[in-house]
Protein backbone atom coordinates (compact mmCIF):
# COMPACT_ATOMS: atom_id res chain seq x y z
CA UNK A 1 0.00 0.00 0.00
CA UNK A 2 1.35 3.61 -1.27
CA UNK A 3 1.77 5.77 2.00
CA UNK A 4 0.30 8.88 2.31
CA UNK A 5 2.20 11.36 4.38
CA UNK A 6 -0.55 13.36 5.67
CA UNK A 7 -1.58 10.60 8.07
CA UNK A 8 0.86 10.16 10.86
CA UNK A 9 3.11 7.72 10.82
CA UNK A 10 2.47 4.51 12.79
CA UNK A 11 5.84 2.33 13.32
CA UNK A 12 4.68 -1.30 13.85
CA UNK A 13 7.63 -2.77 15.95
CA UNK A 14 8.09 -6.70 15.41
CA UNK A 15 10.95 -8.23 18.06
CA UNK A 16 11.68 -11.40 17.37
CA UNK A 17 13.83 -14.21 18.40
CA UNK A 18 14.02 -17.42 17.18
CA UNK A 19 10.76 -16.83 15.23
CA UNK A 20 10.86 -18.75 12.19
CA UNK A 21 8.17 -20.58 12.68
CA UNK A 22 5.84 -17.36 13.27
CA UNK A 23 7.86 -14.29 11.05
CA UNK A 24 5.92 -14.73 7.80
CA UNK A 25 2.48 -14.73 9.41
CA UNK A 26 3.55 -11.70 12.02
CA UNK A 27 4.73 -9.58 9.02
CA UNK A 28 1.91 -10.56 6.33
CA UNK A 29 -0.49 -9.88 8.65
CA UNK A 30 1.08 -6.05 9.43
CA UNK A 31 1.82 -5.81 5.86
CA UNK A 32 -2.18 -6.28 5.07
CA UNK A 33 -2.99 -3.42 7.16
CA UNK A 34 -5.48 -1.03 5.55
CA UNK A 35 -3.45 2.00 6.88
CA UNK A 36 -1.87 4.27 4.40
CA UNK A 37 1.60 5.34 6.64
CA UNK A 38 3.08 2.53 8.35
CA UNK A 39 6.38 1.27 8.59
CA UNK A 40 7.00 -2.23 10.23
CA UNK A 41 10.64 -2.56 12.15
CA UNK A 42 11.70 -5.49 13.07
CA UNK A 43 14.51 -6.34 15.76
CA UNK A 44 15.96 -9.56 15.59
CA UNK A 45 17.54 -10.60 18.70
CA UNK A 46 20.74 -12.81 17.43
CA UNK A 47 18.44 -16.10 16.40
CA UNK A 48 19.88 -18.91 15.81
CA UNK A 49 17.01 -19.84 13.26
CA UNK A 50 15.95 -18.89 9.68
CA UNK A 51 14.85 -15.51 11.33
CA UNK A 52 17.16 -13.06 9.61
CA UNK A 53 17.05 -14.82 5.96
CA UNK A 54 12.55 -14.03 6.31
CA UNK A 55 13.48 -10.15 8.06
CA UNK A 56 15.64 -9.84 4.42
CA UNK A 57 14.00 -11.40 2.23
CA UNK A 58 10.85 -9.40 3.34
CA UNK A 59 12.99 -5.98 3.31
CA UNK A 60 14.11 -6.75 0.05
CA UNK A 61 10.40 -7.48 -1.36
CA UNK A 62 9.11 -4.11 0.29
CA UNK A 63 11.83 -2.42 -1.48
CA UNK A 64 11.48 -3.96 -4.70
CA UNK A 65 7.90 -3.14 -4.56
CA UNK A 66 8.58 0.62 -4.23
CA UNK A 67 6.15 0.39 -0.80
CA UNK A 68 9.44 1.19 1.86
CA UNK A 69 7.18 -0.01 4.40
CA UNK A 70 9.25 -2.97 6.00
CA UNK A 71 12.99 -2.04 7.29
CA UNK A 72 15.44 -2.95 9.94
CA UNK A 73 16.35 -0.98 12.95
CA UNK A 74 19.75 0.87 10.75
CA UNK A 75 22.38 -1.25 12.90
CA UNK A 76 20.63 -3.88 11.58
CA UNK A 77 20.12 -2.82 8.28
CA UNK A 78 24.35 -1.93 8.20
CA UNK A 79 24.74 -5.60 8.32
CA UNK A 80 21.66 -7.17 6.70
CA UNK A 81 21.56 -5.05 3.97
CA UNK A 82 24.36 -3.46 2.78
CA UNK A 83 23.86 -3.18 -1.09
CA UNK A 84 20.38 -1.59 -0.14
CA UNK A 85 21.19 0.22 2.72
CA UNK A 86 21.17 4.26 2.71
CA UNK A 87 19.70 4.28 -1.24
CA UNK A 88 16.53 6.46 -2.06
Amino acid sequence: MPSDPALPLMSIGVPVYNGERHLRVALDSALAQNYANIEILISDNASTDGTEAIARHYARSEESSNKGALGLPPSVAARALPSSYGRT
